[in-house]
């Protein structure tokens, strides 16, 4: 005794309501991708040359390796840097220096030990994009150095390759100007 064959569109619709029930079937949306971008750099900077103790009103540098920007009403917090050890305190407030930095102003309670501790982007922050707005994603820890306080100098430069209209030939007659 053979079976008669069974329509095919049954089936289909049978699939198509259960596929319905369950948000249809395999579907969701991928999480938008995130920057490579990464923190290079975390450096510490206190009221004086001599503070290496960081409290409220302190600052957090945050150097990257790209250009970054804050995203509009995100505040850069414990949701966004992980520290080894302490916290950037209640309500810190971050400031965009320039396209490769960010200043983070330490709040009320804020402690971590500048030298040893460590600083990291994590995978829930939500306050620093790129510049084609995507999230930078976690990365590897960074120690948080310290600065002196005092303004960067150059003792000495040597510039290799220079053109040939700046080495003498040129309408400068070998002086090289360098700004400021």
């Amino acid at each position: 005794m053979t079976r008669p064959p069974t329509s095919n569109w049954r089936r289909w619709v049978l699939l198509l309501f259960t596929c319905s029930l369950f948000g249809g079937c395999g579907g969701g949306s991928a999480p938008p991708p995130r920057s490579t971008l990464s923190l290079l750099f975390a450096v510490f900077q206190g009221s004086g040359r001599n503070d290496t103790t960081p409290s409220e009103g302190d600052f957090l540098f945050l150097f990257f390796s790209g250009d970054v920007s804050l995203v509009t009403g995100k505040v850069i917090d414990g949701d966004d840097l992980q520290l080894s050890a302490g916290s950037l305190g209640t309500g810190p407030l971050s400031t965009l220096i320039d396209a490769r930095s960010v200043r983070v102003r330490l709040g009320t309670g804020a402690g971590f030990l500048a030298g040893t501790d460590t600083v990291r982007l994590l995978e829930t922050q939500d306050a620093i994009q790129d510049t084609s707005a995507r999230l930078l994603d976690e990365g590897a820890p960074v120690i948080t150095s310290l600065t002196d306080g005092a303004r960067p100098t150059v003792d000495s430069l040597r510039l290799n390759g220079i053109p040939s209209e700046l080495n003498g030939t040129g309408a400068a007659e070998g002086i090289l100007q360098v700004p400021v």
